[in-house]
């Protein structure tokens, strides 16, 4: 079967980013709402919300950035009475370079953005997230490397010449792996500090965890099955994953920020559960080997004072709970 020509599948990926561009301007609109609402961050998260929003709209900006290169290389190719075909064909135009440049921008952002949260999750445990941080950065190096190499092409080349295919799939694969392990590491670390959570409080409190676990794999494994896709059709060394990396430019900051909307309107203003890191219990300090983790939980309730009366009007209620299923030796892991 034929290929789709190099300006066919530039005009479809135009179309494609500008459609995932309207979401994901209206996806980062009320994820600021929320980052920036204090009534809807619990108290405990409101110091890390500026975290969350330099790092949301760097990812908007580099990707309304990248959309804006492409839509200027679209004016060039089919409104200025030049041949588009040949147009997209020239990839060492300074416009190309650009475009890739930006687009390896987002995605190691993005992979910044994950990382960190795998990082909070884990208890700050830099040794969590020494491997993803390395694979994510050689994911980067590869993929710098095969934008500079476009500057090095000839009239008629194309991605899939020797010298710049083998590093775009080096950087495609090491980004898909990134992305998987610490997606699996984020969600595996909520539902294990969740088990005991799970004995001591009501049953509606248990879909928070599933909802949280749902939210992080889906808007992952969105962006990973789309990599996958990506990796494939490079492989196959067709036009059409021209199609998949424009939209992997938005899809790049559109699954990030859909964590913090989905969690966000999650929240209720009248029922707000605060929960603090793992600690541990330093009382024997004596034998290291018998420390024992401790998981404080805070529950509020805000309960309406017009139907509850005035002496109703805040419940507190903390419990902790020691993990002593096991006896975990040595310098506590984040566990």
């Amino acid at each position: 079967m034929p290929d789709i020509s190099v300006a066919s599948a530039s005009f479809i990926a135009l179309l494609v980013e500008t459609m995932l561009y309207g979401a994901y301007a209206v996806l980062y609109s009320i994820c600021m709402h929320i980052l920036l609402n204090p009534h809807r961050m619990a108290r405990s998260a409101r110091s890390r919300s500026l975290v969350s929003i330099i790092g949301a709209s760097a990812l908007f900006l580099v990707s309304t950035l990248h959309l804006a290169i492409m839509l200027l290389s679209g004016v060039r190719a089919f409104l200025q009475g030049r041949n588009a075909e040949v147009s997209y064909s020239e990839i060492f135009q300074p416009s190309n370079v650009v475009e890739l440049s930006l687009y390896i921008t987002v995605s190691a952002l993005a992979d910044v953005v994950l990382i960190y949260r795998c990082y909070i999750i884990w208890d700050c445990n830099w040794k969590i997230i020494a491997l993803p941080c390395a694979i994510s950065g050689a994911s980067t190096v590869c993929a710098y490397i095969s934008a500079g190499r476009l500057t090095l092409a000839k009239p008629g080349d194309d991605l899939f010449i020797p010298q710049i295919a083998p590093w775009l799939r080096a950087a495609g694969v090491l980004t898909m792996v990134t992305n998987i392990a610490v997606t699996a590491m984020i969600a595996g670390r909520i539902w294990w500090m969740s088990r005991d959570v799970r004995k001591v409080l009501p049953r509606h409190h248990h879909a928070k965890y599933n909802k949280a676990i749902a939210a992080i794999i889906e808007s992952g494994g969105i962006y990973s099955f789309t990599l996958l896709i990506a990796n494939i059709l490079i492989i196959s060394e067709t036009q059409g994953q021209l199609i998949v990396y424009q939209a992997l430019a938005q899809l790049a900051g559109i699954a990030p920020t859909l964590i913090i909307v989905r969690m966000g309107l999650g929240l209720k203003p009248h029922d707000e559960a605060v929960f603090s890191t793992p600690q541990w219990d330093s009382s024997s300090s004596a034998n290291p080997r018998s420390q024992q983790s401790v998981l404080a939980i805070e529950i509020r309730q805000e309960v309406d004072v017009e139907n509850e009366g005035a002496d109703a009007a805040g419940r507190d209620q903390r419990f902790t709970l020691a993990n002593t299923r096991g006896k975990i030796p040595g310098k506590p892991s984040g566990l």
